[in-house]
């Protein structure tokens, strides 16, 4: 009876093996005005609903996320302040609500539309046609998406 039980339990196993998520590795860059833009916020919103994926430039434009394959609405905002216009947010020290997180996870909310108490401090830089009013899309598939790139202009 023991050798059947094993072989059930061995069958079991090899059956649910690999059976996770798959998940869908992004990296990109993004440029404004044919620059690497630093400090912008990508948001990935699901299509189809869900939980969006975000992930914050770094100063050569790059960014890195994970998230689950599919169709995605892209939106990419600033981390500019009023008071600091011309430099970008220390994310360490970013203000948030005690409800949406805080530093680089506080304005991934922000990008994903979360209400900051303080939000009026924020000055957006980014166009509304790339985050508003995005039109920008990603179809991820299971594995590496590379060069997912934005190429956006100011104008």
């Amino acid at each position: 009876m023991s050798r059947v039980v094993f072989l059930a339990l061995v069958a079991l196993v090899s059956a649910t093996a690999g059976c996770g998520d798959p998940t869908s590795q992004v990296t990109g860059t993004v440029t404004m005005d044919g620059s690497p833009a630093a400090g912008l916020v990508v948001a990935f919103v699901p299509k189809s609903g869900g939980t969006p994926n975000a992930a914050t430039t770094d100063s050569s434009g790059s960014y890195s996320l994970v998230a689950s394959p599919g169709s995605y609405k892209v939106s990419i905002t600033s981390q500019q302040t009023t008071d600091t216009p011309d430099a970008a947010v220390d994310e360490d020290n970013a203000p948030y609500d005690e409800n949406s997180g805080s530093g680089s996870d506080g304005y991934e909310a922000l990008a994903q539309g979360d209400n900051y108490k303080d939000a009026a401090q924020f000055k957006e830089t980014v166009p509304a046609k790339y985050n508003q009013n995005s039109e920008l899309t990603a179809d991820l598939v299971a594995g590496e998406n590379k060069d997912v790139n934005f190429t956006l202009t100011s104008e």
